[in-house]
């Protein structure tokens, strides 16, 4: 998931992984900026969000079951699968409100497909 953040300004990627049953897991946070990004420990994530600056929170294990996004103007998430790519201010529009949850299927791996994806 990548987006800019509202208050600051700054371009945030958060890197999750699909496990073989479908569960979301947060891998990876990274605050971009100009200065050196600081590497943090999980237990500082929640502070460093509130407060901005540029930083990574690598070897994360969080399990995530949805996500819940509100598309804004500055916000503009974007969802990134592999090399696709899908902006959902483009997609969804201003003030939509978006529920992303991993579906699977027995024996076969869902397409992306931004139309079944909400």
């Amino acid at each position: 998931l990548r987006y800019t953040h509202s208050i600051y300004k700054q371009d945030v990627i958060e890197v999750f992984e699909v496990n073989p049953t479908g569960v979301l897991i947060l891998r990876e946070v990274v605050f971009k900026g100009e200065r050196p990004t600081s590497i943090v420990q999980l237990k500082d994530l929640e502070d460093y969000y509130m407060t901005g600056g540029p930083f990574m929170v690598g070897n994360l294990s969080l399990t995530v079951k949805g996500l819940n996004l509100r598309v804004g103007s500055i916000g503009r998430p974007t969802i990134v699968v592999g090399g696709n790519e899908l902006d959902l201010y483009t997609t969804m529009g201003f003030g939509a409100s978006v529920r992303v949850v991993i579906e699977s299927t027995v024996g076969s791996l869902l397409a992306y497909n931004p139309v079944y994806l909400f």
